[in-house]
């Protein structure tokens, strides 16, 4: 049924697709202001680190221009990715939310790179990006650069999958003072201001934000945060370009694991801050040096259980210590054995989102074209990585030294055909590595049309929580410290996991004003890292036991319908198959439904009948999908949410600007899912307000 509801609800889409596309041209000029998005072929950076037409990028990929980012109405950055083919986006809680690409995941998505200007954002404590402390908003971001599909040739192992780049505004476009505000549903209170300003060395913009809301009605799970940020991009001499970038973010937010009416929520506060410092250097004509150095850190601290709710969620460790310890009920109560058992281990956390983590990084790279018609990019990394948790790094804190080694060439063997090649390897401290490496074969029959044919091999390295979790409970009432169970445990003898992909690309740019992308891709993963409980003592480890197969096609199709009037469409179909996720290790977590949803979908219609008003109308939909959530699985049901922004602009003088927006989400209020069973997303709405002066 959802297949048939999904077919229902696409076909008027693909109809007007092609009518529109072997029909007459619209009446339009690419050059005026009405026109609502870019449609020059864009170059891109991500796929290969060097400078590239889309049409010349050895993987297929989404870029998502300021434009798009405006009409899509999207409050956060994980929002934005709603619009990639092959895209999962789910909200974990009311402010917590995980993105990743073709499903197989857990509320922490661990097998895609996620960057902001270049700069890794993943966090070697829970293996994933924690969205909600970046210091970034979706107001500070120019363009969204995503490569659909394993980039790990590029950037390394976090890259199993795919990988993003966030990439800011430049302070020299941007206004010179930004004012916004905004208030709406869970009693949300926004405030943004930016400042931007030229010097005769280059620009600097600073960002100050302040958000806050009280979550659901239910768990009460909100948020408080005040963040900031600066970036710069100075040039002091003509072949010398220095980028500086500076972020703080704090605050606290009420998180859970929302499976039950009645689940267990927290508050957890966190501090982050990071440096990046970027220099490029004009060596010669043909040659250019990129240096990078940047730092993250991030700081987590998970309020510890209170006795009641440890007699409330705890009540299988009670018995299991009743049990284990003979604890006749008429001399210890479970309010008791709950005070005792934390007593015994101050370090416990229920949710286990505690603790401090820290990654520096610094890469020298060079890009030469000793040939007209040969480029080349070559790369030396190094990252260190370091993470501490009294819950899930018992043993004390934990550290990594990767060294990593990247090229990647770019030949035009006649004017119709190109051949990429890129190859990256890996070498960490613990004596493991990974190579990764991709071919990719262009035809060009025409300028704005481009065939690819791509292969790649993909290996990530297990991360630092995969290897060395480990958390052991101690008996209560004892004078010194007894076992009473292992919770968790090392996993050192874990390997690499690897990907195959194959993929079949056709791009095609119609008339500078529309254009179509189709990717056919089969993928097969092996050795693929999934925890599972070790027999006997039934503690927790990661194991290689986890095969994946997809096979399937992604379009992207964007039209001008009529002058000012665009439509963007994204589809995605998945034929995932796996055998059983835990290879006959502990019999858990082996769902008999799809790891990946069949179909995912995304429309916008953005119209902009004069210049001063602007809407967009938004449609989401993703079927059915088994999520993993440590040893359980959680079936999410298919859903369709629609969205509606309108916008009206002022020009209150030559400089001056005040616009008036309205946000709504999920317009039809029916209640839905997204990863939780009982984290429900209703109708939402936001009145956001902006003073722009010049």
């Amino acid at each position: 049924m959802p297949s048939k509801l999904f077919q229902y609800r696409l076909s008027p889409l693909l109809l007007i697709s092609v009518l529109y596309i072997s029909g007459t041209q619209a009446d339009i000029d690419p050059t005026d202001e009405l026109s609502l998005f870019e449609f020059d072929i864009p170059e891109v950076t991500a796929a290969s680190r060097l400078p590239q037409l889309l049409t010349d990028a050895p993987a297929s990929m989404t870029v998502i221009t300021r434009s798009t980012i405006e009409a899509s109405g999207a409050r956060t950055l994980p929002d934005l990715l709603r619009l990639v083919p092959g895209m999962q986006v789910f909200m974990t809680g009311s402010n917590k939310m995980g993105a990743t690409y073709h499903g197989a995941t857990d509320h922490h998505p661990s097998r895609m790179e996620v960057m902001i200007d270049g700069r890794s954002v993943y966090i070697p404590l829970l293996s994933t990006p924690v969205w909600e402390t970046l210091a970034v908003t979706v107001e500070d971001i120019e363009r969204v650069e995503v490569v659909r599909g394993s980039n790990a040739a590029t950037h390394g192992s976090n890259a199993f999958m795919g990988a993003i780049n966030f990439i800011t505004r430049r302070p020299l476009l941007d206004n010179r003072i930004e004012l916004q505000t905004s208030a709406g549903s869970m009693n949300t209170r926004q405030v943004r201001a930016s400042f931007s300003h030229d010097t005769s060395l280059g620009s600097y913009r600073l960002t100050v934000n302040h958000d806050e809301n009280d979550g659901s009605k239910r768990f009460r799970d909100g948020i408080s945060r005040q963040f900031t940020h600066f970036s710069a991009q100075l040039a002091p001499t003509l072949v010398d370009s220095i980028d500086i970038s500076l972020g703080y973010d704090q605050g606290d937010i009420v998180s859970g694991r929302l499976r039950t009416p009645d689940a267990y929520t927290v508050k957890r506060q966190h501090v982050s801050d990071f440096q990046s410092l970027k220099w490029q250097r004009d060596l010669s004509s043909t040659t250019r040096l990129h240096m990078m150095f940047y730092r993250n850190r991030l700081k987590l601290d998970e309020a510890a259980p209170t006795g009641m709710d440890a007699v409330k969620h705890q009540t299988g460790l009670i018995n299991l210590t009743r049990q284990m310890m003979s604890l006749h009920p008429d001399l210890f109560s479970d309010q008791q054995i709950a005070d005792g058992l934390a007593a015994a281990n101050p370090g416990g956390r229920l949710l286990a989102e505690h603790g401090n983590t820290r990654m520096s990084d610094a890469e020298m790279r060079v890009d030469f074209t000793p040939h007209a018609r040969y480029r080349n990019s070559t790369a030396l990394g190094f990252r260190h990585e370091q993470a501490s948790s009294t819950m899930l790094f018992h043993n004390g804190s934990v550290s990594r030294e990767k060294i990593r080694v990247f090229n990647h060439g770019e030949l035009q063997l006649n004017r119709h055909f190109t051949l990429n090649a890129g190859l990256l390897h890996e070498h960490a401290s613990s004596d493991q590595h990974a190579t990764s490496y991709r071919a990719a074969l262009l035809w060009k029959p025409q300028a704005q049309t481009a065939v690819r044919l791509g292969y790649s091999h993909s290996e990530r390295l297990p991360s630092l929580l995969e290897l060395e979790r480990n958390y052991t409970v101690y008996r209560p009432f004892t004078s010194s410290p007894e076992v009473l169970l292992v919770n968790s445990a090392r996993s050192p003898n874990l390997r690499q996991e690897q990907i195959q992909s194959k993929e079949l690309g056709v791009y095609h740019l119609f008339d500078d004003t529309s254009h179509v992308d189709l990717r056919l891709f089969y993928e097969s993963i092996s050795d693929g890292i999934h925890p599972w409980r070790r027999p006997g003592d039934r503690a927790l480890m990661y194991a290689n036991h986890a095969e994946m197969k997809n096979k399937g096609l992604e379009i992207q199709y964007s039209r001008q319908l009529v002058r000012s009037m665009r439509l963007l469409l994204n589809y995605n179909h998945t034929d995932s198959r796996h055998n059983r996720w835990d290879q006959g290790q502990g019999g858990h977590f082996n769902p008999t439904g799809p790891l990946s949803p069949r179909h995912t979908a995304s429309m916008m219609l953005h119209w902009k009948p004069t210049a001063d008003w602007s809407m967009s109308v938004t449609h989401y939909y993703m079927a059915r999908v088994h999520w993993a959530d440590n040893l359980q699985h959680v079936v999410i049901p298919s859903y369709n949410r629609t969205d509606l922004q309108v916008a009206r602009h002022w020009q209150l003088d030559h400089d001056n600007t005040f616009e008036l927006s309205l946000a709504l989400q999920n317009l039809s209020g029916k209640q839905y899912q997204e990863f939780y069973p009982f984290n429900e997303f209703d109708r939402r709405a936001w009145i956001t307000a902006r003073l722009k002066f010049r």
